[in-house]
């Protein structure tokens, strides 16, 4: 008989030949592990120490244009997308513009980050961008402005400038808008004035036309003769275009006045910036801490991988005529695997923390354990 027939002797090979079972590969963890950490250690060192000053506005509506007379006193009803409206032009050109050129940080950006060459205005306003996070405080109407840098100081004097810009645009904008409204009040004014104007000449027309037909009769047959439909009516239209007359006065009068008075309630800078004590970037303690659990967490995902992997090999091991990769090869890769993971793994652990980091970290990690079980499960033939 044909001993490939027979599958109890197709692998004559014994127990022992399979070698002990395979142990937990604590190296794996202990190694992924340290270079996390060490990477880690290493990355949050060498990252540049930002520094943040933060001051914080309190901000109330204002009254955008001239409301009507009816709606005067029903004029502060909520407004649910205030606040966010005002964060958007806090971090709009129309702000951060100015402050770019009150500042002149073309020039100053320039000189650092372009080698003496003067920013675009654009640039520099993007670049100002990314020091600046806003956060509202909760349940108030305070705003906090916190911006980052290199120099405490440029960082102190970069929030007052946004704080006081903002400040002036909405009690610049405010008082335009007032002064346009009152000149279109007073415009309206002038018109109904001649209106005025000409229904009295109507009334004194009709009134000297009621004199000459009664001649010189009394003050009572003039009395009724007003009475005729003529004449009633265009005194009547005469008292309401000046009862519309003497509303446009008060209320042009009245909006006169509330330009002329401070309204430093709309925006108040509660709390001005000074420059920080230290650095608060990168977090060196959060970052190494960081790094020591994904580490860990890592080193011990990788290592149970390859531990499961070769338990199941092993299960399934018979005298195989292939071998596996030699030993010092399958050492030399799973350090490379582990440097590699450590490197990515450890770089975006002392990096802030953002979408990029929860999504790469899971996909190293699991990328890192396939090629390390594949290496010490693969059974390249080494012979025919």
């Amino acid at each position: 008989m044909n001993s490939d027939s027979n599958p109890q002797v197709r692998n004559p090979q014994p127990n022992d030949a399979r070698g002990a079972p395979p142990g937990f590969p604590f190296v794996i963890l202990f190694f992924v592990w340290l270079l996390v950490v060490l990477i880690t250690t290493l990355v949050t060192f060498m990252l540049p120490e930002s520094f943040s000053s933060s001051t914080r506005i309190k901000i109330e509506r204002d009254q955008t244009d001239i409301i009507g007379f009816v709606e005067r006193g029903g004029s502060g009803g909520c407004d649910p997308y205030f606040i966010q409206t005002e964060f958007e032009l806090i971090q709009s050109e129309l702000i951060l513009g100015k402050v770019v050129g009150d500042l002149d940080l073309n020039r100053e950006w320039g000189t650092k980050y372009a080698g003496g060459d003067r920013l675009k205005t654009p640039e520099s306003i993007m670049l100002l961008k990314s020091r600046l996070d806003l956060r509202p405080v909760r349940n108030t109407s305070i705003i906090e402005i916190r911006v980052f840098s290199e120099k405490p100081e440029e960082a102190a004097r970069i929030a007052n400038a946004i704080a006081e810009v903002y400040r002036k645009h909405r009690l610049d904008q405010r008082v335009e808008l007032k002064k346009g409204g009152i000149k279109a009040l007073e415009e309206r004014f002038q018109a109904q004035e001649e209106k005025v104007r000409a229904a009295q000449t109507n009334v004194d027309r009709l009134r000297q036309e009621l004199e000459s037909e009664v001649g010189m009769a009394t003050t009572n047959d003039i009395v009724t003769a007003a009475h005729s439909r003529p004449y009633s009516e265009a005194k009547r239209t005469l008292e309401e275009l000046q009862r519309f007359r003497q509303l446009l006065d008060m209320k042009i009068a009245s909006e006169q006045i509330d330009v002329a008075l401070p309204a430093t309630t709309m925006v108040q800078i509660v709390d001005t910036a000074k420059p920080g004590l230290r650095p608060v970037r990168p977090n060196k303690p959060f970052n190494i801490a960081i790094g020591i659990i994904v580490g860990g967490v890592g080193g011990l995902f990788l290592a149970v991988l390859v531990y499961v992997l070769q338990r199941r090999a092993f299960r399934r091991r018979s005298g195989l005529p292939r071998t596996q990769f030699p030993p010092h090869f399958r050492a030399a890769v799973h350090i490379l695997i582990a440097l590699v993971v450590g490197l990515v793994v450890g770089y975006h652990c002392a990096s802030p923390l953002d979408l990029t980091t929860i999504i790469v970290v899971p996909v190293t990690l699991l990328l890192g354990g396939i090629a390390s079980a594949y290496t010490e499960l693969a059974n390249p033939r080494l012979g025919p």
